[in-house]
């Protein structure tokens, strides 16, 4: 065991010229967030600042969602991460002729909101790369895409299945 010389003033101890604006940025990240595994997060979060990426954070604090559901900000940070792509790609989702990844986002939208008009806005307000708070613009075909595979779908309803099939 490598023995650290002993500290005996304040004087000794160096801190990084930054080091608390680092804190600070990071101790605000995590209570936004609330990750359940907070040492897996951090080093998720310090991991994408060194490979200059977005870290998983969510833009604002939200109350504890109902435990079978994402929250908006979740998803957004799942978004926001370029693992989504990649899970999805080595599903082999990304390379089926009927199933884009923006289906899959579209669905979890749907699960979040309560009516179609506010799915069709949770669309832009998620998918958007403008700042929060102004017009949430995205392309027509992401918005079509988004919107027309939750249109066909009855997101908001608990879905009973038997056998495979979905009782109606």
């Amino acid at each position: 065991m490598v023995l650290l010389p002993e500290i005996y003033c304040p004087e000794q101890i160096v801190i990084p010229e930054n080091f608390n604006n680092v804190l600070k940025v990071y101790a605000k990240a995590v209570i936004r967030t609330q990750p359940f595994d907070l040492l897996r997060w951090s080093a998720a979060y310090f991991r994408c600042l060194a490979l200059e990426r977005t870290p998983p954070v969510k833009p604002r604090y939200e109350p504890e969602p109902r435990r079978d559901r994402l929250s908006s900000g979740a998803l957004r940070v799942l978004i926001d991460q370029d693992d989504l792509l990649n899970i999805l790609s080595l599903l082999r989702m990304l390379d089926w002729p009927q199933l884009h990844w923006l289906k899959i986002v579209a669905v979890f939208i749907g699960q979040l909101s309560d009516s179609l008009p506010r799915t069709a806005e949770m669309i832009c307000e998620l998918l958007t790369e403008e700042p929060e708070g102004g017009p949430a613009p995205i392309p027509l075909w992401m918005f079509k895409e988004c919107f027309l595979a939750v249109a066909r779908l009855d997101c908001g309803a608990l879905q009973t299945f038997v056998d495979g099939r979905k009782v109606l």
